[in-house]
């Protein structure tokens, strides 16, 4: 059952990793919390070493502007059942899959780790991909895979068929 956050970080895609940027999106109830106190206090005191810094704030409204005027939003809905359906693919490549997550097109291809030798098969997949001109990176025993929301259906497949090849190549 979905239960909304009580809070959620988000930084690099506010403005397309161009310029340092972050946020925290607060639930009502844990800002009416925060917010209790002398009526002097600040409303909500949670740093504001940079918060507004125009450069930022431009290029985040910037981003949004873009986002809405060719529609990525709109586009990253169509093609996420072609992404979602590309990774899963990869549990075929071989018996190493231990787990495959996604949700739009964020992704997680999680890897059996070789006895005594923890994160190492991730990592050797991860460098067969950038072999071949595909990054994926690799956390642990599990490849982590964040596409551009420009990614088009062959760049899908692409990623996809560079990861099974370099579980195959194991």
């Amino acid at each position: 059952m979905w239960r909304t956050p009580d809070l959620i970080t988000c930084a690099k895609g506010m403005s397309n990793g161009a310029v340092p940027i972050g946020g925290v999106l607060i639930h009502q109830q844990v800002h009416d919390a925060m917010s209790q106190g002398p009526e002097a206090t600040v409303e909500l005191a949670h740093g504001y070493t940079y918060s507004g810094h125009p450069l930022a704030c431009a290029a985040a409204i910037a981003t949004l502007d873009v986002y809405l005027e060719e529609g990525i939003f709109e586009k990253v809905a169509r093609i996420a059942g072609r992404w979602e359906a590309a990774i899963h693919d990869i549990r075929n490549a071989g018996g190493v899959v231990r787990d495959i997550r996604n949700l739009g097109l964020l992704g997680a291809v999680e890897i059996e780790a070789a006895p005594n030798a923890p994160g190492q098969r991730a990592r050797a997949v991860a460098n067969h991909c950038l072999e071949n001109g595909i990054f994926v990176r690799a956390l642990g025993d599990t490849l982590i895979l964040s596409p551009p929301l420009v990614i088009d259906e062959e760049q899908i497949g692409q990623i996809a068929d560079g990861i099974k090849n370099g579980i195959r190549t194991l």
